[in-house]
């Protein structure tokens, strides 16, 4: 089938970070944003493709007096991936990434 390679999406995520400190409660982090793909299928069954996404995080700890530490920024990021098509509507396939969490360190220590 023809497709158009071209692509938005958005992603919207939670993570957790177990710390072994005992007095610094586990990290938490929430994120929400949109980017832009481009994928392209060749050979038939395979496909390769690229993309770009920004978006805002937020991350929450407790410190040592039980006092809520959260702040937040702007992350971006940027990867590709390879893929084979099963059928014309599923593929799997593997890819990689990489995020900048802009400014992490600062925006924890400012509060």
């Amino acid at each position: 089938p023809i497709t158009f390679p071209l692509y938005l999406n958005t992603e919207f995520g939670y993570g957790y970070v177990p710390f072994l400190d005992a007095d610094i409660s586990n990290f938490n982090i929430a994120i929400a944003g949109a980017g832009i793909g481009l994928k392209y299928r060749f050979l038939g069954r395979i496909s390769a493709g690229l993309f770009a996404n920004g978006g805002y995080f937020m991350g929450f700890l407790k410190d040592e007096a039980g006092n809520l530490i959260n702040g937040g920024n702007p992350f971006w990021d940027t990867g590709g991936e390879l893929g084979f098509y099963i059928n014309p509507r599923l593929s799997v396939g593997i890819g990689s990434y990489y995020r900048s969490w802009y400014n992490i360190v600062t925006s924890f220590t400012e509060f």
